[in-house]
């Protein structure tokens, strides 16, 4: 199945502009990383060093989001994988949300910025998907650390949750 005879209700793949777009929200994505990558190896070393999987769940959801990229313009599965593409993305805000205080990060407003981006660049089917997986993520986030099932991030040099709550 090619990807621009595809007209399923979720993503209109016939507009033509649709591989640009795609295009563009990958390399946006790669700046953010390679920025999150400079900034943390600049101002917080000490985070590549830590125990948890922080920094292997990142670069895992990039090696996710650039699979399906390749894959959805390949025209296989381009409606789930894009669903996972967006999971992968919500996913890595999810830690940057737990590395940044969890429940008291000021951090929740990146999930409205990544739905509001949705809707603009694609519709509103994708903005509506990327609010549902939003929810999901930063509910399940908030009730693993309520029920004590994940322990709440704090610095390994001041011993205070967040890197800036």
């Amino acid at each position: 199945m090619n990807v621009k005879d595809s007209s399923h209700a979720l993503l209109d793949f016939r507009f033509a502009d649709f591989a640009v777009r795609h295009v563009f929200t990958l390399k946006l994505r790669l700046v953010i990383l390679i920025g999150f990558w400079m900034l943390i190896a600049f101002f917080y070393p000490w985070i590549l060093t830590i125990d948890q999987p922080i920094m292997l769940i990142i670069s895992g959801t990039f090696v996710v989001t650039t699979t399906c990229y390749f894959l959805i313009l390949r025209g296989i599965l381009p409606v789930f994988l894009f669903i996972i593409e967006l999971a992968a993305d919500v996913t890595a805000q999810t830690v940057l949300v737990y590395l940044t205080g969890g429940p008291r990060s000021n951090f929740y407003t990146i999930y409205i910025i990544f739905c509001a981006s949705g809707g603009l660049f694609y519709n509103y089917r994708v903005s509506l998907v990327i609010s549902v997986l939003a929810v999901l993520f930063y509910s399940s986030l908030l009730g693993a650390i309520h029920w004590g099932w994940l322990a709440e991030f704090s610095s390994p040099l001041t011993g205070e949750p967040g890197l800036f709550s």
